[in-house]
């Protein structure tokens, strides 16, 4: 098993300011959603908040709404795969977990589960929702964050290799870490 770091909650939103596409996961047993999100934000640094975008009628949202928590897992390039088979298929046909052979992690102060093969983690309790067209903000209050050990200080060390959506089928990976003086 992997070991994870703690991450401060002061620096917890900096582990997505890479604005790669995350990874939602939310609820319990076998009503447990996980869909990939581009549209994701940091909002504030004290409290930090999180904002994530899901569709109206994703039934992710329904079970945030039910449990009031969300995991954002953030995938490295190596889960392309489970990144694209997640986005195509609904929480509510099949157990995403299984068909991308993803592993669930106990989150450390919430219900739901993370992702154990993601690079970083933000556990997130909803603290409001804002309709916003055919999408729903969804705001979050980081509660704890960890990162996979050796690769987050106040920042991440080198390259997470996050996964950027374009449109469609088409993705990019973050480059290499520049220190700019």
């Amino acid at each position: 098993m992997r070991r994870f770091q703690p991450v401060e909650r002061r620096h917890a939103l900096r582990l997505v300011n890479h604005g790669a596409v995350i990874m939602v996961s939310t609820g319990t047993g076998s009503e447990v959603a996980l869909m990939p999100a581009a549209w994701n934000t940091p909002l504030s640094h004290d409290p930090p908040l999180f904002g994530v975008a899901i569709g109206a009628g994703r039934s992710t949202l329904e079970i945030v709404r039910e449990y009031g928590e969300m995991v954002i897992n953030l995938p490295g390039k190596e889960l392309l795969g489970a990144v694209m088979l997640s986005g195509k298929t609904s929480s509510r046909a099949v157990d995403k977990f299984k068909a991308a052979g993803l592993t669930r992690r106990p989150s450390r102060k919430l219900n739901s589960p993370g992702i154990e093969e993601a690079r970083a983690h933000l556990e997130c309790r909803v603290v409001r929702e804002c309709p916003l067209g055919d999408h729903v903000l969804v705001v979050g209050e980081v509660v704890f964050a960890d990162a996979l050990e050796g690769t987050f200080g106040e920042t991440w060390l080198s390259s997470p290799e996050g996964i950027h959506h374009l449109g469609g089928a088409a993705v990019c990976f973050t480059g290499e870490r520049i220190e700019v003086r």
